[in-house]
């Protein structure tokens, strides 16, 4: 570990780390490194955490939907945790920044590589203490179908609630709906993997 801490300009967790998250811990193939940048002190927050999975098609629907549950969940003060690949992600994670309210960002690339081309963005969050991103590797911009699974396995063993905003279905539902929906698949996905985990030991 000592080679890894002077080849690298970030903080890291191992799975025995007592910061890495319990929930990730016992997903299925939880990664044993996570590279971090920001306040480790996110992660404690487990209860408070709500994950944001937004679906690919970004019209000015998508745009008002992601704006109105955002902000929902800023004035409750939730720890928000969002990916960084689409335009409605660093939506997302903008509006968090302006709000100065606690955002864990999961990045698909690097971390590295996302405080390279995103140096504006790192200035701005350097003003405040409410973020993290949070990545598998250190460099890497070979983005792909593995590293797109990466995340969302991150998302899910990172947060209490992962909220799924759809955007045709979103003006049918409430937001306290959305969450309900997302925390009975949250149980789901949480039921499986343990499954899982029983099953290979």
């Amino acid at each position: 570990m000592k080679k890894i801490e002077s080849k690298i300009d970030c903080n890291y967790l191992t799975i025995i780390d007592q910061y890495y998250p319990v929930n990730l811990k016992y997903s299925y193939k939880p990664p044993f490194l996570l590279y971090t940048q920001g306040d480790l002190g996110l992660l404690k927050n487990y209860s408070q955490t709500i994950g944001i999975d937004i679906e690919t098609t970004y019209d000015e629907d998508g745009v008002n939907n992601t704006s109105e549950i955002i902000n929902n969940l800023i004035k409750e003060n939730k720890t928000i945790v969002s990916g960084f690949a689409t335009m409605s992600e660093k939506s997302v994670v903008q509006t968090a920044i302006d709000h100065n309210s606690k955002i864990i960002i999961v990045v698909e690339e690097g971390i590295e590589n996302f405080k390279d081309s995103n140096q504006e963005l790192m200035k701005k969050m350097e003003q405040s203490k409410n973020w993290l991103v949070v990545s598998e590797s250190y460099q890497n911009n070979q983005l792909n179908e593995t590293t797109s699974e990466y995340v969302l396995r991150l998302k899910v063993g990172l947060t209490k609630t992962l909220v799924c905003i759809n955007n045709s279905l979103f003006n049918e539902k409430k937001v306290d709906d959305l969450k309900y929906d997302a925390f009975q698949q949250q149980k789901l996905k949480e039921k499986s993997l343990k499954n899982q985990s029983k099953n290979n030991e």
